[in-house]
This record gives structure tokens, sequence and C-alpha cells, in this order.
């Protein structure tokens, strides 16, 4: 876990930029810690589904795409990576249930 003065936005940040440089595992770590403090950090459990999904483990990042789905159904990046993880691993009625959901509130507006 980092230091207290470390807010979760900064953990965030430091992690997506441990990602980008290739140490996938330091930022899986501080990914976690994050949702050690804060269970249903959706931008934390998006990026452990994306880097799920860098480890051809859709069914691993379906799990983490869901949880930050319910933690904030707003963001439609949330959706846009369930539901092609979905069409990827050819669940294509589970997509197309996922899209009326998105649907729904608004979500694919765009």
């Amino acid at each position: 876990m980092w230091p207290l003065e470390v807010t979760i936005y900064e953990a965030l940040n430091k992690a997506i930029n441990t990602q980008k440089n290739g140490r996938a595992l330091e930022a899986e770590k501080i990914y976690f810690d994050i949702l050690f403090n804060v269970p249903s950090y959706p931008d934390a459990l998006h990026n452990l589904g994306v880097m799920a999904l860098g480890t051809r483990n859709g069914k691993r990042a379906l799990v983490y795409f869901k949880r930050a789905i319910a933690s904030n159904p707003n963001v439609q990046q949330f959706w846009l990576s369930y539901l092609n993880t979905l069409i990827k691993l050819e669940k294509l009625e589970e997509a197309k249930q996922a899209y009326k959901q998105a649907e729904k509130i608004g979500a694919t507006n765009d």
C-alpha cells in the first residue's frame, strides 16, 4: 500500500503511467492497492480489465468491466470495453442485452 499522503487520484495516475511504461505487474499492484482502500473504484477496475485483455484473459476482464459499470454506469468507455469483450468472446446475446442496458441510461448516445 502507498503512503497515506498519496491520494487515490495520484495513485491512479501513477498506476496508469507505470502501465504505459510496460511495468504491468507494478501497475497491477497499485490498482489492487487502490481497490483495497476503495473496493469499487471504477477506473482501477476498468484498467485491470484492460490489463486482463492484454493477457488474453477475456473472462477475467469481463468481471472487472462489470464491476466498473456497477460502480459508475455513466462512463461510456466502461460499456464500450465490456461490449467489445463480449463480442470478442462471441457472447452476442449478452452483448445485445448489455447494449440495451447501456442505451437505457444514455451511455450509447455518442
